[in-house]
C-alpha cells in the first residue's frame, strides 16, 4: 500500500513536470504572439497618425480600420493569456491539494507500520 502511494507520488511529480514544460512553452508561444501583436499595434498607432495629417479620406479610414483590427487582436491576445494563465494557476493548486492528499497517506501509512515495529504486531 506504501509503495503504491509513493508510485503515485512519483507518478503526479513526472505529470505535473510534464504540463509545466507544455504550460511555460505555451506561455512563451503567447508572449512572443502578444509581442508581434502589440508592435503591429503601435505601427497601425503610427499609420493612423500618420494619415489623419493628410487630407486622403480613405487612407484615413483604412489606417483607422487597421487600428481597430489589431486592438481587437491583441485584446484577444491578452484575454487568452489571462485566461490560460487562470487554468495554470487551478491546474497548479489541483496537483499540490492532490500530492498534499497523497502525502498525508503517505506519513499516515509510515506512522502506522512504525507503531506497528515499536508494538512487534
Amino acid at each position: 500500500m506504501l509503495r503504491a502511494y509513493r508510485e503515485r507520488m512519483w507518478d503526479l511529480d513526472v505529470v505535473e513536470r510534464a504540463e509545466a514544460i507544455v504550460r511555460e512553452s505555451r506561455r512563451q508561444q503567447v508572449s512572443q504572439a502578444l509581442e508581434e501583436t502589440l508592435t503591429r499595434l503601435d505601427e497601425a498607432v503610427q499609420a493612423a497618425n500618420n494619415a489623419h495629417d493628410g487630407t486622403d479620406v480613405v487612407a484615413m479610414i483604412d489606417a483607422e480600420q487597421q487600428l481597430c483590427a489589431a486592438q481587437h487582436v491583441a485584446q484577444t491576445l491578452l484575454r487568452r493569456h489571462l485566461d490560460e494563465t487562470r487554468a495554470a494557476d487551478q491546474v497548479q493548486a489541483a496537483y499540490s491539494a492532490h500530492r498534499n492528499e497523497v502525502s498525508q497517506r503517505i506519513k499516515s501509512i509510515e506512522i502506522m507500520l512504525a507503531r506497528q515495529r515499536i508494538t512487534g504486531l
